[in-house]
């Protein structure tokens, strides 16, 4: 009976705070908690005036009390936004309607509110000398149903796979883990373009998936199917990782000076003015697809001799291995 009450109550705590996300999401299509603990959150305040040209205001606000109390709220605008409000006389409205707004969504609307009025038909504004202010049309957002295919391709891979997210969308960084543990990195550029970039610290290029949406023609990024991409990739490929961890690991690496998994090739130290050069086929990495010696004839000529009398150990013909 105990656990029911306490149950009971936990979640009538909650529903506040709950209809205030809620409402928070219907203002901004992307407003995303920063630091949970600290009640950290940021987003784009979309700004529409009368001649329907969309604009974008970036917001951080900082509630130490939660987003149901604003008290010692701190707040964070565009550069553009405060000069914007400084030119119309307005420096303390956004600190006026912080302190008489209720939670934090009824804020977030006052600050919208206050934005749309002070651009309203002035969709085009003259840029001053030392005080500028940006051409609406420069902020344009993107198509809303980018906004929707993104946050459901995040939710399907995991928010906890985001690492970075560009304020303008132009770019972001996402990871994944290979089979072994490691973490791998995907950045993609040109997010809001139909051809994507992808790059990835791997031996193989890695190409962005894009899909039309159906309700119409529209190509948007997909990067919840280009993530399973990736997935694959990094699992087909953790043979090769665990035989450059060896060699990184066990012998000494002259070549690269920085080793990644970019790099397929390794030159290694055998003796004083002896190196060995071997390079590691990515699709089979256990078999020698060349080795090559470096050193005076005189001291590498023994070496080479005894490994080719081995190579038959190693899977592979003195042919192969040249």
């Amino acid at each position: 009976m105990r656990n029911h009450v306490a149950k009971t109550s936990a979640s009538c705590s909650l529903e506040p705070y709950m209809d205030v996300m809620q409402r928070l999401n219907q203002i901004c299509p992307v407003w995303l908690p920063e630091e949970l603990e600290a009640f950290t959150f940021a987003g784009f305040v979309p700004i529409t005036t009368c001649a329907r040209e969309v604009g974008a205001c970036f917001l951080r606000v900082h509630c130490p009390r939660g987003p149901l109390d604003l008290g010692d709220a701190l707040v964070l605008l565009d550069a553009w936004a405060e000069n914007l409000l400084q030119q119309r006389g307005l420096e303390n409205a956004v600190q006026k309607r912080l302190e008489r707004a209720h939670d934090l969504a009824e804020f977030v609307a006052e600050v919208r509110d206050l934005l749309e009025r002070c651009v309203d038909g002035r969709a085009t504004i003259q840029h001053r000398t030392g005080n500028e202010v940006p051409n609406l049309t420069r902020l344009a957002l993107p198509d809303p149903a980018f906004y929707r295919v993104l946050c459901a391709d995040l939710t399907a891979i995991g928010w906890s796979c985001l690492r970075h997210l560009e304020m303008d969308f132009q770019a972001m960084t996402v990871e994944a883990r290979d089979r072994s543990g490691r973490v791998h990195e995907l950045l993609i550029r040109d997010l809001l373009s139909e051809r994507p970039t992808c790059v990835v610290a791997l031996p193989r290029p890695l190409e962005a998936v894009c899909r039309p949406l159906s309700d119409n023609d529209r190509v948007f990024f997909s990067l919840s199917e280009t993530y399973d991409r990736f997935q694959i990739m990094l699992d087909e490929l953790d043979p090769f990782f665990r035989v450059l961890d060896d060699f990184d690991r066990y012998t000494w690496v002259l070549e690269p000076e920085h080793p990644t998994y970019v790099q397929p090739t390794r030159r290694i130290t055998l003796a004083p003015q002896c190196s060995l050069v071997v390079d590691i086929d990515p699709v089979d990495p256990f078999r020698l697809t060349s080795v090559r010696f470096f050193g005076s004839e005189q001291r590498i000529e023994g070496m080479r001799n005894r490994f080719y009398e081995r190579t038959g150990t190693l899977g592979c013909s003195p042919q192969d291995a040249s």
